[in-house]
């Protein structure tokens, strides 16, 4: 997708460089402030509702050019383009009511885009430290850092199937458009710390529902 985001660039028309979490903080105010606005009966609009209004009603998608329709002509204050593609985790081309209902997660970053990154990497290269070694085998210019062309590139030579864009911006945290190996290994071991910690969470669950 990353050649489908460059070409939809210019449907934002105050480009500002915002990380996914700045994003995706700033459509939740929106949502709450312009979105859940009182429906039928005097209740107040929830995720199915608008969902609907931002063109899912018909097919159970929101296609990208409905997303930014929507967004553009309700003053959405954000990319609507770059929401688009950080709320399309498969990276498939459509949101789902699944992907669309994760964004009210706190840790809907590093469940969503990270998460599957995290699983790619691990499962085709073993470690952290071996899957970038890997991403700069790929870069050929013997530099230890990588720039978000550079890296999609890469990571589209090696046949990943989410957006690499959306998670370059998620892995550069201090947002100087270069990822290092330290950047690239604190971000995605604190995603594997975080996805030992739910399993060992959901084991404990387990043990204690079958004492009863």
């Amino acid at each position: 997708m990353g050649a489908q985001v460059c070409a939809c660039a210019s449907l934002s028309s105050a480009k500002v460089n915002r990380s996914p979490i700045e994003e995706l903080q700033l459509f939740k105010e929106y949502y709450v402030t312009n979105m859940m606005t009182k429906g039928a009966a005097g209740k107040k609009k929830g995720l199915r509702e608008s969902f609907k209004d931002m063109g899912g009603g018909n097919d159970g998608n929101i296609t990208r050019e409905e997303m930014v329709k929507y967004l553009k002509k309700n003053a959405y204050p954000g990319d609507a383009s770059a929401l688009f593609d950080l709320l399309d985790v498969d990276n498939e081309g459509l949101v789902t009511t699944a992907e669309f209902a994760a964004i009210t997660k706190e840790d809907f970053i590093k469940n969503g885009p990270l998460m599957a990154f995290k699983h790619f990497i691990m499962y085709n290269f073993g470690s952290v430290d071996g899957a970038f070694k890997k991403i700069l085998k790929e870069h050929d210019d013997g530099d230890a850092k990588l720039e978000i062309e550079e890296f999609t590139r890469c990571l589209e030579a090696l046949d990943y199937k989410g957006d690499p864009e959306i998670v370059f911006k998620c892995l550069d945290e201090d947002k100087d458009q270069e990822l290092t190996l330290n950047e690239f290994r604190a971000a995605v071991g604190r995603i594997c710390r975080a996805d030992k910690e739910s399993a060992a969470e959901v084991r404990k669950s387990a043990r204690k529902n079958a004492k009863k």
